[in-house]
């Protein structure tokens, strides 16, 4: 909200608020002459405004927010070659943490990322990000939007064979 020193009875006073990641709005109101008025219906969430009437006498505007729990969708490639599980399943909170168990299946094995130094495995979030996870950690903090979780296995050959 921003700070207004001064405003005559009856002008339209526009508030801007911006709530912080992991908020919402959850009342916005003024007082005014000893006596508390809601403004928050008149919140336009598109917007990020509101617009009241400057009542007569000294006025104070305050906005309480709360944190919004969001659940976001966790899915899973399924490749050949080996399984990713995640826990939880299929959606987790902003900021949750989230534990990724890859089971490699017989004659298969993780293909090495040279230039990433580990193994691929990695998410993929809805925005197109690649995020490159170290399989020696098992979790991840989830971000604030859908993740695939993948992992690439090729087949493991013995000694002797040619592919």
């Amino acid at each position: 909200m921003e700070n207004v020193k001064s405003a005559t009875s009856g002008t339209q006073i526009t508030l801007s608020v911006e709530p912080a990641v992991f908020y919402d709005l959850a009342s916005l109101y003024y007082t005014a002459n000893g006596t508390n008025h809601d403004i928050y219906p008149k919140y336009d969430e598109a917007k990020r405004t509101c617009i009241f009437s400057m009542p007569t006498g000294d006025t104070v505007v305050y906005g309480t927010f709360e944190r919004y729990i969001r659940r976001i969708g966790v899915s899973v490639n399924i490749p050949e070659g080996g399984a990713v599980k995640s826990s939880p399943a299929n959606t987790a909170t902003p900021e949750q943490e989230v534990t990724v168990d890859v089971a490699i299946n017989s004659g298969y094995r993780l293909i090495r990322d040279r230039e990433k130094g580990f193994d691929s495995f990695f998410s993929l979030s809805n925005e197109g990000q690649i995020n490159w996870l170290n399989p020696n950690r098992d979790s991840f903090l989830m971000p604030d939007s859908n993740v695939t979780l993948r992992a690439l296995f090729e087949r493991a050959y013995g000694k002797g064979h040619c592919r």
